[in-house]
């Protein structure tokens, strides 16, 4: 069987932009428009424009929905708002995570949104493990972009100024240019902005208007990378699969604490409570690179006296700070601020020093 490379709705406007395009989680999608260290630093002092169309899209409704979802993830369902979201991990019986995603209240149906190169996975799990009366939908047929940086309400305030009324990890529907959107306060990026949900083919109509803006440019995966990297975000795949736990990836926040108490099950439960309480042997952190050349995923850590302490889960040139940052996953014992570990790259051992995440601050509006 051939895989064929699927197009994003916003094709046409990447090849008119120029896009250097690549292939990501099945889709051809922009690594960059002007360059990716521009398309960085211009997210952080304004706004740029994301295609995620790659992500998963999908809607829940039904009697027993959330008590079949509660299975799957460790957040408190039953006490998220409307119109709220949480981020939380779709966890299998050994609390690996299958994936990590974001799940809106939205009255009695929940919307959630997956990374695409586990969507289908997802789906197949949606479908097989939640009850009979659940109603699923993924939603193919809509393209998802991403407005980040700090100038990204200003922008959408000129669409629609009741936008600017919802915090960080809200949404609603909201019109946009006179078309249907679903919009959330929401990112990767580590700075203020939205995802916007909208009809694949009004989506080339929007992004026009969109980019028409003076602090609106395009940017492409590769910003969105050292950006989400330099957030101390996750990509899957990277710090997160199947043979990783939540409070091994340092998001033990995920697991609420009503949830640790009550007589609910979900997957994954009883190694989650004993690393809570026992301890982890090996935690993701971040690290400092001595020098400027980035150490890429794989590379093997090592303390002074060359005992392997760990590994690098995925690590770029931070635009934002001028030399190499990474996210590993380190022995415990080594995991104190400042740590000294060494690294091979290209036949070269290079110091790195253990760092704290996120490696910037985050402008979340909350």
């Amino acid at each position: 069987m051939v895989n064929t490379i699927k197009q994003s709705p916003l094709a046409e406007i990447h090849r008119t932009l120029d896009a250097k395009m690549t292939e990501f989680a099945g889709y051809e999608l922009p690594l960059y428009f002007k360059g990716f260290k521009q398309e960085h630093l211009h997210t952080r002092s304004k706004a740029s424009l994301f295609d995620i169309s790659h992500m998963g899209q999908f809607e829940l409704s039904g009697a027993n929905l959330i008590r079949s979802l509660e299975k799957l993830v460790p957040a408190d369902l039953r006490q998220l708002k409307n119109n709220h979201s949480v981020i939380t991990v779709l966890l299998n019986e050994q609390a690996g995570v299958i994936d990590d995603v974001m799940l809106t209240r939205l009255g009695n149906s929940f919307r959630l949104v997956a990374n695409g190169a586990q969507k289908y996975k997802v789906f197949e799990l949606l479908q097989t493990q939640l009850d009979d009366s659940v109603q699923l939908n993924h939603q193919e047929d809509y393209a998802f972009i991403a407005l980040q940086g700090p100038k990204a309400e200003a922008v959408l305030d000129q669409f629609n100024p009741d936008i600017k009324q919802m915090k960080f990890l809200m949404a609603d529907h909201f019109e946009l240019a006179g078309i249907n959107c679903f919009v959330s306060r929401t990112g990767y990026s580590g700075e203020d902005g939205y995802e916007i949900s909208i009809k694949a083919e009004f989506a080339e109509q929007l992004v026009k208007l969109l980019l028409e803006h003076t602090e609106v440019e395009p940017a492409g995966l590769g910003a969105r990378d050292s950006l989400r990297l330099e957030a101390g975000l996750c990509l899957y795949g990277h710090e997160l699969n199947e043979s990783i736990t939540p409070v091994e990836a340092g998001m033990g926040w995920m697991i609420a604490k009503s949830r640790r108490n009550d007589n609910s099950e979900f997957n994954g439960k009883k190694i989650i409570l004993e690393q809570l309480n026992d301890g982890i042997e090996k935690l993701r952190m971040g690290l400092a690179i001595e020098g400027k050349v980035p150490v890429r995923e794989g590379a093997v850590l090592f303390d002074e006296s060359n005992k392997e302490i760990g590994f690098v889960s995925s690590g770029v040139f931070s635009p934002s700070l001028n030399y190499p940052i990474a996210q590993a996953y380190i022995d415990v014992a080594y995991t104190n601020m400042g740590t000294i570990l060494k690294v091979q790259v290209r036949n070269k051992t290079i110091t790195v020093r253990v760092s704290a995440l996120p490696f910037i601050k985050l402008n979340y509006k909350k």
